[in-house]
């Protein structure tokens, strides 16, 4: 039997997820995220939108140590000192761009042609004795992400890329896995609750985060386009 096709497989996940009516009534979403790499561990509110706009603000216990948004305007970020507003480089405002356009979070695959994305069914995979239909995404920018999905209920597992872990800290390219798993119903919808993010030349584990609470159309989602610089 032939593999399904790119578009099947968009399909059957957005359906494993809920079905395409319910994901494309959630027009924001609003997390709070247990953060770790490394030794550090701090507290991420981010919240982002269909309009292209999103938030996330960092904080390490009660104190906002960083702050990154897109807006119709362009990226900014600011650390602690709010004064101290910057734009974010071009390469830094794709990510954040790639994460509003992530593929387990606002939107569903069977809308990525429709937003200029190109979907192509790659060889599937056995990884870690489990077995994979292979979905590739080519966004519209050019950027490319390998997804993994269960062949049983076609929900994404891994997710692989190119890409720096930081990208305007240090822009060295790593070859990055996301596993994805713990997916939960809020709203109609099947979320992640906990994503890893794995060097997969080294096994180093890049960093992982576990969402805290997850709440879809929230006033702050859906206003996050309007947001501005602490202090401004």
């Amino acid at each position: 039997m032939s593999p399904p096709d790119a578009l099947e497989l968009a399909r059957r996940n957005s359906e494993a997820r809920g079905g395409a009516s319910a994901i494309e009534r959630v027009r924001g979403v609003d997390l709070w995220l247990d953060m770790r790499e490394g030794e550090t561990r701090v507290r991420g509110h981010y919240v982002a939108n269909r309009d292209g706009c999103m938030r996330i603000d960092i904080y390490d216990r009660d104190a906002r140590v960083f702050t990154e948004a897109m807006t119709p305007d362009g990226g900014w970020n600011v650390g602690a000192v709010a004064s101290e507003v910057q734009e974010n480089s071009a390469r830094g405002a794709a990510a954040l761009r790639h994460s509003i356009e992530s593929p387990f979070r606002l939107f569903g695959l069977h809308e990525f042609p429709g937003r200029g994305h190109r979907l192509s069914s790659g060889e599937a995979a056995t990884i870690d004795a489990r077995n994979y239909f292979r979905l590739d995404v080519t966004y519209a920018d050019g950027y490319v992400a390998e997804l993994y999905l269960s062949r049983s209920d076609a929900l994404i597992e891994r997710m692989r890329e190119r890409k720096p872990a930081h990208v305007d800290a240090n822009p060295s390219v790593r070859r990055i896995e996301t596993q994805v798993s713990d997916y939960r119903e809020v709203a109609g919808v099947r979320f992640p609750f906990l994503t890893q993010e794995i060097d997969i030349d080294t096994l180093e584990t890049v960093s992982s985060a576990r969402v805290e609470r997850l709440m879809v159309n929230t006033p702050e989602a859906l206003s996050v386009c309007e947001t501005e610089p602490p202090g401004a």
